[in-house]
């Protein structure tokens, strides 16, 4: 795979990825080969039920797989390198900072002993301390590739004492701000001395506009008052009101709305470019997980983020996603618009899950998906929902299916596909569901 798969539009590229676990019975598959892409600006839904590689996938992207865990082959893609490659201090450049998670239980992901404000303020400062640290190895590191350039040997001594006088001039400004929390906004006017001018020096002029953003970036240091102020700020946001007395208080006196805002806000702090949400709402009631869905939409456009949300409801990212990937048994089973898989899904798990959810419109029985999902230890040969799945054909059982292309924007890994297939039709009652769904969209405006 070329390193140039991440250029354009595509924010974060998986292909071919492949995670085990090592376990006291045997191999667990818990991923096996899925490959997609996320555009920048855009929200992919991961969809299934427990154990079909949904958080296993996102923890992988973030280097956080648990011990026992063996990434078997695939790259992921970000900012054109292979996150499957990256070091521990290599993931501390990006974790938390580049790309965020945001988990399933909001209790479970605050401290209960402290108070709200240093969990939120903590991480601006260390995130701050980092960039400047990378920002001094930086700064030498130009100094050290001009040394090297025969034209500048004799005036790097000059470059040197004028790197010293700016990192001085800097350093007194930042001093004086007393409530801006990020440089970029305090807009500093710092004279540059005419020897580190890019303007002046037309050569290496992309050295010198690095050499100056590296020279203003290690000298800018986050305080803890610049921290309170954005953490007051990012609450407000998130729609925390009366930051000033929230921030001094516990977790457990937030309700489990509240927490999952702060979360949120910590999450979103850094201006992440990739937003993970693995379940960010299932321990909240349906009125609390409507709020925080709008919430992370809001959010998302707002900042320009890409999303990848996690979730075993179907129904949840009706209004969020922008595509949706079906996962099934540690495989993308179904992938397309929110559109595709709402009102022309292929594949029967997915019309299994489109089954399964609550419909206010209708007086019929709730259906249950049959069976249980396949022992990963010992992942069936061919197509994983062949048991569980009374449209299936000999062949479901022999060979695995594989996507076949619907249209531009959609796929299913399904052998009715197959042009020798029978020609099966939706169920009856999915069929009905699917006809009310896109009358309420069509009586809404265009809102599933």
């Amino acid at each position: 795979m070329s390193e140039s798969i991440n250029a354009g539009n595509v924010a974060l590229s998986v292909r071919n990825l492949t995670v085990s676990f090592r376990t006291n019975k045997g191999i667990v598959h818990a991923v096996r080969g899925i490959s997609f892409d996320l555009k920048k600006g855009e929200t992919l839904a991961l969809v299934g039920e427990s154990g079909s590689g949904k958080s296993v996938t996102a923890k992988a992207m973030l280097g956080i797989e648990a011990p026992n865990a063996i990434i078997e082959s695939g790259s992921i893609f970000y900012e054109n390198r292979d996150l499957l490659k990256f070091t521990e201090e290599d993931f501390n450049q990006i974790r938390g900072n580049k790309i965020t998670m945001i988990f399933q239980d909001p209790m479970s992901s605050l401290d209960p002993i402290v108070k709200i404000g240093p969990q939120m303020t903590e991480a601006a400062i260390l995130n701050g301390r980092r960039k400047q640290k990378l920002a001094e190895k930086k700064l030498c590191l130009i100094i050290k590739n001009l040394s090297k350039n025969d034209s500048y040997k004799k005036e790097l001594a000059g470059i040197k004492k004028a790197v010293k006088l700016a990192k001085k001039d800097y350093s007194i400004q930042f001093k004086n701000l007393s409530l801006a929390y990020d440089f970029e906004e305090a807009k500093l006017q710092v004279k540059i001395p005419e020897c580190l001018s890019p303007a002046k020096n037309l050569l290496l002029q992309k050295e010198f506009e690095e050499l100056n953003d590296a020279l203003c970036r290690s000298t800018f240091c986050v305080t803890k008052k610049m921290a309170y102020e954005k953490a007051l700020k990012i609450m407000a946001e998130v729609g925390i009101s009366d930051g000033e007395k929230r921030f001094n208080q516990y977790p457990f006196e937030f309700s489990g709305g509240m927490r999952q805002r702060i979360v949120i806000a910590i999450a979103i702090a850094a201006n992440p470019d990739l937003l993970i949400c693995d379940e960010p709402t299932t321990a909240l009631d349906v009125t609390i997980q409507a709020q925080i869905l709008e919430l992370i939409n809001s959010l998302k456009k707002k900042r320009g983020m890409s999303v990848i949300f996690i979730t075993h409801d179907l129904g949840v990212v009706a209004n969020v996603a922008d595509r949706i990937a079906v996962m099934y048994a540690g495989k993308i089973v179904e992938t397309g618009s929110v559109d595709d898989v709402f009102y022309s899904p292929a594949h029967p798990y997915t019309w299994a899950l489109l089954g399964s959810m609550p419909d206010l419109d209708s007086s019929g029985r709730l259906e249950a998906i049959p069976g249980t999902p396949p022992n990963m230890i010992y992942p069936p040969e061919g197509d994983a929902f062949a048991a569980r799945n009374k449209y299936a054909m000999q062949i479901d059982f022999e060979r695995e299916p594989p996507l076949f292309k619907i249209s531009e924007s959609h796929s299913a890994a399904t052998w009715l596909l197959h042009p020798n297939a029978p020609k099966v039709e939706l169920p009856e009652t999915l069929a009905k569901r699917i006809a009310r769904m896109k009358e309420r969209r069509n009586a809404d405006g265009g809102k599933r």
